[in-house]
């Protein structure tokens, strides 16, 4: 009959020693910036002082969707979003053409040694 086998055990130590990066990456770019989304729907004002802000965010009074039509139900809602497209445009493209332009460049190149170390 076999044994049992323990839920964690030493053999297990190296995995999870390798794995203890990939899931601290994780909750601090997955779960952290959910606290942000709690800042979305909260009255926020100067902190007392000796007031944590993790405290402050937590117990301040919640807003509702007050904040979110703030912001689109200002004159300059349009005007913000017609400039977030075009930015996000115009920086699209302009990266796609230096890439482009590069690789050309790069491919151009006489000496392959360098070529190489180049694209490295």
């Amino acid at each position: 009959m076999r044994k049992k086998r323990k839920f964690f055990s030493m053999d297990d130590f190296e995995l999870t020693l390798l794995a203890m990066p990939t899931v601290i990456w994780y909750i601090l770019f997955t779960y952290l910036p959910m606290f942000g989304i709690i800042i979305a729907f909260k009255k926020i004002r100067a902190p007392k002082r000796g007031v944590g802000f993790l405290t402050h965010i937590l117990t301040s009074e919640n807003a509702g969707l007050d904040n979110f039509r703030f912001v689109f139900g200002g004159r300059d809602a349009s005007l913000m979003f017609r400039n977030t497209l075009g930015y996000n445009t115009v920086f699209i493209i302009l990266g796609m053409v230096t890439a482009v332009g590069l690789a050309l460049m790069i491919s151009q190149l006489h000496s392959k040694r360098l070529a190489k170390v180049v694209q490295t």
